[in-house]
């Protein structure tokens, strides 16, 4: 379902608060990764994050009446909106010119940067820690400096907008977690992934 985040009544110009917000409605991005909106006014700041379901090329969100003067966030489908339009032809009037969404203040600087190092440091891990040829202390050792790279790559993630590469930095992340937790569960040798803690056992003539 989508999310959203709400800050009312706050009594001066909603633009002191926007980058605020934003950092809010990045903590909920995996909600709503289809499309992010926030709306900024003298009395308050509307966030959306929307999981597209229908009609993902448009309608975003906050929504606004012809005149400007209401402003809405909602999470939920009208599933029969065609004869919904048709029946209230005349009497409203439907919109799908949504603003395009503006990232400022969401673009990390030295985001390309860290997120290429990152990649080359999973690599690393993974290579010389969890290899064919592998121990528990070699598997420990990897999931505690993963662990550190999660860390990274998630507060990063909550202040940057979501790029492919960022993505699937954190997507390398995930897969490098399911391998060594099945890793360490593992206790023998099998298949090509000898563990020198459980070596094969003696063949009995």
């Amino acid at each position: 379902m989508c999310g959203f985040v709400g800050v009312f009544e706050i009594g001066r110009n909603g633009e002191n608060l926007r980058a605020q917000v934003l950092r809010m409605s990045g903590k909920i991005r995996h909600r709503g990764p289809d499309w992010s909106g926030i709306y900024c006014g003298p009395r308050a700041v509307l966030s959306h994050e929307r999981l597209s379901i229908v009609d993902p090329q448009s309608g975003g969100q906050p929504l606004y009446s012809p005149d400007g003067r209401l402003v809405l966030a909602v999470n939920g489908e009208i599933y029969n909106h065609r004869e919904l339009r048709r029946e209230l032809a005349g009497e409203y009037d439907f919109r799908t010119d949504i603003p395009a969404w503006n990232d400022e203040g969401t673009n990390h600087p030295e985001e390309m940067v860290l997120i290429t190092q990152s990649i080359k440091e999973v690599n690393q891990i993974m290579g010389y820690y969890v290899g064919i040829v592998r121990s528990d202390l070699r598997l420990h050792r990897a999931w505690n400096r993963l662990d550190i790279l999660y860390e990274e790559t998630e507060r990063l993630f909550k202040v940057s907008k979501p790029s492919r590469e960022l993505c699937e930095l954190r997507n390398i992340i995930n897969v490098a977690y399911l391998i060594m937790r099945q890793a360490m569960e593992r206790k023998e040798s099998r298949g090509l992934h000898f563990t020198i803690d459980y070596p094969h056992p003696p063949v009995t003539p």
